[in-house]
């Protein structure tokens, strides 16, 4: 799931037996997660019990009564006796009551408090000693900016003054990017937990750091995952654009050679474009490291392509030196002492080869070969950043991180496998909220909550489709004001927070007067619209107007999005379309209206910008309008039952159980009796203790997993009908494995649900 960002700059821990978190005195660790994670406990309870049992101290901070029962349940859960503990005073539970004097935090009282109360531990005899607490929202107002890093600056003064180990745990979507970043250098090391196991990350830079605090609030919060969609293609795309590039193709090229030659230890190498004399020195775009002499053999021999049948299958191929069969080949190899040739296709955007990257290397080819699909991600990559290139000859930064595109499909799936997770959650219980008697506002609140997670999983679909490289765009009839008004609830959270708290104002001029529907995917059109508006804010950082009008021209719908910002230079303005150009510096990736141009186009629609320098922007997007159709595609309804013959039984398999009582709970509103299991190793002899009609288990089941899980059920209960829930159904049903009678996509709506329940009945 993305571990390898973790694992390139930091220690990797995996498992919480084999290499567990270890106590170290006179150190202060930052946790990362969120306000809605329940296995924050776990990260140190291994430590915890350790410290406990070596006659130590564990002390907690909590904020409220509410949290300090929470606490309290949770080291409970560790099966120990907590009371016992608290008697003894080996567990202190501290009140952050203690900090304040006239509401706000005394921090040389909290310093003087904690010092007093490590002496009295060790006056006991206890020499190992755990502190930990958290930073939320009670926070917030009791210490500025500055006193916030003084504050952290003593908890660290006690760390290292006491020799005590202290935990921070920083709930992210409570939690300021500047805040974090301002407190970093302090602590020694950063915390992560997924599952089983504990990553540890020790920040070597601000930028690592900065990648590092990025991603795991991507997932944490899921504020950024319902109304910022256009964040998670943003998030696929930092691996590259992490790499700064240099000021010409060549430097460009020449400094990949050189990060792959970090990476696979090759000798040297080079790029060439294809022609029909292709291995001559002229079509040498990129070098590195050529022997002397190397360009001229090339010239001298001018080898063609249909000479060289290695390449004739237009995949990544390394042969050894006995392979070599080319004479002329055989002896240039031979002079420069070459037991392993490496040749990678450079394919442009419609598959065909544009150029070859060769690879030479001393050494034999196992050494290589580990490296084979790390090398197919360059060759797949590398057009896109040369085209690129070409049209921006001026990179601001240079490829640092190329090595991270072998893991941009681990990463998709990753992330959309813990996005499906929550938004199993989101979608299942707004809609379920939908269908009680709400008042109209409440209704209005859980719509856009409920649109939004379908937009959110439609966008993960397109991740992953992307991944794939194959697309199933749904296109539908929807009002075009309507796909706008949903929008703008989607931005409204953004615009509020940052003009209220800059202080600044914003001002709405809402004019939605088309009455045209329009063919297409809603969420992408939303997705276009969001962008818009964002990029308006952004050019309105002081205030301003922004207008958002849609209105019929000429059997056209029109969408006109205007700002008062400074406006675009007619110099730039065909290039901001392009990917990767932005205007933003470091705050851009040159993404945004690269997207919005190529969904617009895919909708058969046209995008016209109309600015000059000082006087503010209108984009305005045509699309093919549908006039006046009443039917509407925008309520959110739901089949509320199932219509069959007999009471349905049905058993829910999921380790995470907040997605498994989602589940349930969507089971329950079909009027389908349902009942969870979180283990796979106890669901057997829960089939023994009561009979159920359908198991409905999720693909990422650990020992066994879904499919391992359903052939065992199968062997002794063939009648049992079997689904299985996964965020890869597509793959799933390309097996057409005998023991799963269906295979359902998650997140699910109650649609889906009732469908496959249908199916298998």
């Amino acid at each position: 799931m993305g571990r390898e960002l973790i694992k390139a700059g930091g220690d990797k821990i995996v498992g919480d037996k084999a290499n567990k978190l270890k106590y170290t005195p006179s150190t202060l660790c930052g946790i990362l997660t969120s306000s809605v994670d329940s296995q924050k406990y776990n990260i140190f309870k291994e430590l915890a019990l350790e410290i406990l049992g070596d006659k130590g101290c564990f002390i907690f901070a909590y904020n409220t009564e509410v949290d300090l029962i929470y606490s309290e349940k949770r080291i409970k859960d560790w099966s120990i006796d907590y009371s016992r503990f608290v008697k003894s005073g080996q567990i202190i539970p501290v009140s952050t009551d203690e900090y304040l004097k006239d509401g706000t935090i005394d921090i040389q009282h909290v310093y003087s408090y904690y010092c007093n109360l490590i002496d009295k531990c060790k006056e006991k005899g206890h020499e190992k000693i755990l502190i930990y607490g958290t930073r939320n929202k009670f926070y917030e107002g009791k210490l500025t900016f500055e006193k916030s890093y003084e504050f952290h600056n003593a908890i660290k003064k006690i760390a290292m003054g006491k020799g005590v180990m202290i935990l921070t745990n920083f709930f992210l979507d409570e939690f300021s990017e500047e805040y974090f970043y301002s407190l970093m250098y302090l602590y020694d090391k950063f915390l992560l937990y997924d599952s089983s196991k504990v990553y540890i990350y020790k920040p070597n830079s601000f930028t690592e750091i900065e990648v590092l605090f990025r991603y795991v609030k991507s997932i944490f919060t899921d504020r950024m995952l319902l109304h910022r969609e256009n964040k998670k293609l943003e998030l696929l795309n930092e691996l590259i654009l992490d790499s700064s590039y240099r000021n010409t193709t060549d430097d460009l090229l020449d400094t990949l050679l050189v990060k792959i030659s970090e990476i696979t230890s090759i000798d040297f190498g080079c790029i060439m474009k294809i022609t029909d004399n292709f291995l001559v020195k002229e079509n040498i775009l990129g070098r590195y490291k050529l022997p002397p002499g190397y360009e001229e053999e090339l010239d001298r021999h001018k080898l063609k392509l249909d000479e060289i049948v290695i390449f004739s299958n237009n995949r990544v191929t390394i042969q050894s030196s006995e392979d070599f069969e080319e004479p002329i080949l055989n002896c240039i190899y031979k002079k420069y002492n070459i037991k392993t040739f490496v040749s990678i296709p450079i394919k442009s955007k419609n598959n065909s080869v544009i150029g070859i990257m060769f690879l030479f290397s001393s050494k034999d080819s196992k050494s290589i070969y580990e490296h084979i699909h790390f090398l197919e991600a360059v060759g797949s990559t590398l057009w896109a950043l040369i085209q690129k290139q070409k049209l921006q000859e001026d990179y601001q930064k240079s490829i640092s991180r190329t090595e991270k595109l072998k893991a941009l499909g681990e990463l998709a799936g990753g992330i959309a496998h813990d996005f499906n997770n929550l938004l199993t959650t989101i979608l299942g219980f707004s809609q379920i909220a939908l269908s009680q008697e709400l008042s109209p506002d409440l209704k209005e609140y859980m719509n856009i909550i409920y649109k939004s997670a379908l937009d959110g999983k439609n966008i993960v679909e397109r991740i992953l489709s992307f991944n794939r490289k194959q697309f199933n765009h749904k296109k539908d009839i929807y009002s075009i004001n309507s796909i706008v008004e949903s929008s703008i609830e989607m931005a409204k959270p953004r615009w509020k927070n940052y003009y209220e708290s800059c202080g600044n104002s914003l001002v709405i001029i809402k004019e939605l007067k088309s009455n045209s529907k329009i063919l297409c995917v809603d969420h992408e059109i939303r997705e276009v619209i969001i962008n818009l508006l964002s990029n308006a804010m952004d050019a309105m950082e002081s205030g301003g107007t922004l207008t958002i009008k849609t209105y019929d021209e000429n059997n056209k719908a029109v969408i006109e999005i205007g700002d008062t910002g400074p406006g675009i230079p007619e110099e730039v303005r065909e290039e901001i379309f392009e990917p990767y150009y932005s205007t933003k510096g470091a705050k851009g990736t040159g993404l945004g209206l690269c997207i919005v141009k190529e969904i617009v186009e895919e909708h058969n629609g046209i995008v016209e910008i109309e600015s000059g320098s000082g006087c503010g922007t209108i984009f305005k997007l045509y699309f093919d309008g549908i006039l006046r159709s009443t039917k509407s595609n925008n309520v959110v309804k739901a089949e509320m039952s199932i219509d069959v013959e007999k009471e349905l039984k049905v058993l829910v398999i999921d380790d995470i159980s907040q997605v498994g009582d989602t589940i349930v709970r969507m089971l329950s509103t079909l009027k389908v009796d349902a009942d969870l299991e979180i283990t796979s190793s106890d669901v057997m002899a829960r089939l023994l203790q009561k009979k159920y009609d359908i198991i409905i288990c999720d693909l990422a089941m650990p020992d066994p997993n879904g499919i391992g899980l359903s052939k065992k059920v199968k062997a002794q209960y063939p009648d049992v009908k079997f689904i299985i829930i996964t965020g890869w159904p597509s793959e799933l049903m390309s097996k057409n494995y005998e023991s799963v009678d269906y295979v359902l996509t998650k997140p699910c709506t109650l649609e889906d649900l009732a469908k496959a329940i249908k199916s298998v009945t």
